[in-house]
């Protein structure tokens, strides 16, 4: 599941993992990879408001059991938007009527 934390600075500090989210549940990841290495999801409508469109909006992800007892690790790997650039996270959004 997806949650927005909608913050005014460009970098994460350390206050941001504790800070409530703006908005919770608004999208789930499939954890599949698609074509060209992307995740995607549709966010429920609620949260449009959460976007940020002129600034920073961090999403947070969490997931719905802890592990699925095939004794090897679960990953899922995501860079911040403190990373190098060409390994940012992109948010592309496509409003369909």
């Amino acid at each position: 599941m997806l949650g927005f934390l909608i913050l005014p600075r460009a970098t994460l500090v350390l206050s941001d993992f504790n800070a409530p989210a703006s908005q919770n549940n608004v999208g789930q990841i499939s954890g599949v990879m698609e074509a060209g290495g992307w995740y995607s999801t549709v966010l429920q409508e609620e949260a449009f408001g959460f976007v940020n469109k002129t600034g920073v909006t961090q999403f947070r992800l969490r997931f719905f059991r802890d592990d699925d007892d095939d004794m090897r690790a679960d990953v899922i790997r995501f860079f911040s938007g403190n990373a190098a650039a060409a390994y940012r996270p992109v948010l592309i959004v496509y409003y369909l009527p």
